[in-house]
């Protein structure tokens, strides 16, 4: 990897910026600091920043790939897991749950194993999660039943691996195990999970984010386990539903990004996932009209974000686009750099640490300028891409195009 070395002084900026950790009602919406522009005195070329192309629309008989969930095994393989839906790009369509693989840090793939099939029925929104001490990778997904979308017969699956995603187990309904009575489960993330820091109070504790309806309204929670995955218990409901994930920035500090319309929602746990603040608008991050998902990772005090800003929509295109990764320095309460990383179609995805260090950004790409809304799209549509990104962004003093 070739960094320029060019030496800037640096320019030492105050972050401001408090978040509020409660609020009295439900109603009242915080709003935190615009990004902030931190001038870091390196420049990280984005000549340095690759990019390789994993599963494609109209290939191994699928009509689309989408959903993406990332994460490296404890040997340092990458793991990406998404929807293949058969035979429609629609939501609940007949969809399989798929893997490929990658051992050289996303340059070259696997063949595509079937991980879950049910005929007509969907598997959808796969979040993986790999725990590092014991090195066993589990996967999560909901099933909807074919034409059903009332929520009550939907039921939550898994299954693990312990060779690194060579081999899995039997895939096991674990409704009645995560899901209380009276309860529906419309989904996980989507995107990855991870494992609490070494370093914290609830140390070593597996996070996955859950999406569930009460009855009246839908509620997001967590799925954590401190054994290793052997049982898997709840947290309390947070005040609002949708798409999220979550990071832990700094230790012990949970934060979850949600998505909104055109809009970014936060909020914040010190109890490993227990309980949660009341939500937040993050206006410093920008989103498309109607909403797309988003991806968060932490460690110590940086938090990235990854997500589309979106774009002009065009006659035959949608307005998802134009993929940014954005950093904070102070665990989210402020924004203090971005980049655009692709600019043509973007839309969910997924970050995860390589084991040199480096990280991978998964997400639906396609080489217009956004998604084809047509209803003949045809094959290559839309791919799921992987860009590389060089570790260096986790020096504040390293970003991207310093001018």
């Amino acid at each position: 990897m070739k960094l320029n070395k060019n030496i800037y002084a640096i320019i030492i900026v105050a972050l401001t910026g408090i978040v509020s950790t409660s609020c009295s009602k439900k109603e009242e919406v915080l709003t935190s600091p615009s990004l902030m522009k931190y001038r870091p005195s390196h420049n990280i070329d984005l000549n340095d920043v690759e990019i390789h192309h994993v599963f494609t629309a109209g290939v191994d008989g699928n009509n689309v790939y989408r959903i993406p969930s990332l994460v490296t095994a404890q040997n340092g393989d990458l793991l990406l897991f998404s929807e293949a839906r058969k035979f429609s790009w629609r939501d609940k369509s007949p969809t399989d749950l798929v893997l490929k693989s990658s051992k050289d840090n996303g340059v070259t793939w696997s063949e595509m194993k079937v991980l879950l099939s049910d005929g007509n029925n969907a598997y959808m929104d796969p979040v993986a999660v790999t725990d590092k001490e014991t090195g066993r990778v589990f996967v999560f997904a909901c099933l909807w039943p074919a034409e059903d979308v009332s929520m009550k017969n939907n039921t939550a699956w898994m299954l693990y691996s312990d060779d690194h995603g060579e081999t899995w187990s039997a895939p096991k309904n674990v409704t009645t195990d995560i899901v209380p009575n009276s309860y529906s489960i419309n989904g996980f993330g989507p995107g990855s999970g991870f494992q609490m820091s070494a370093g914290s109070a609830d140390g070593g504790r597996l996070i996955v984010p859950i999406r569930m309806y009460n009855g009246t309204a839908n509620r997001n929670r967590v799925l954590y386990s401190d054994d290793h995955g052997d049982t898997w218990a709840l947290g309390k409901e947070m005040f609002d539903g949708g798409e999220f994930q979550i990071a832990e920035s700094p230790n012990n500090t949970l934060i979850y990004n949600r998505r909104g319309d055109a809009t970014r929602y936060r909020a914040f746990s010190k109890d490993g996932g227990m309980t949660w603040t009341n939500f937040e608008l993050d206006k410093a991050l920008r989103s498309v009209a109607g909403g797309v998902q988003g991806s968060v990772w932490g460690r110590d005090s940086v938090l990235f974000f990854t997500g589309p800003a979106g774009g002009a929509v065009t006659g035959n295109t949608d307005n998802r686009s134009n993929l940014f990764i954005y950093r904070s320095l102070d665990g989210g309460l402020t924004w203090n750099n971005q980049q655009l990383l692709f600019n043509k179609a973007a839309g969910y995805s997924c970050i995860t640490q390589m084991a040199n260090g480096d990280f991978a950004v998964v997400f639906e790409a396609a080489d217009t300028q956004g998604f084809i809304k047509d209803a003949t799209r045809g094959y290559n549509w839309m791919r799921l891409d992987v860009i590389t990104v060089p570790k260096e962004i986790l020096n504040k003093d390293y970003w991207f195009n310093v001018k």
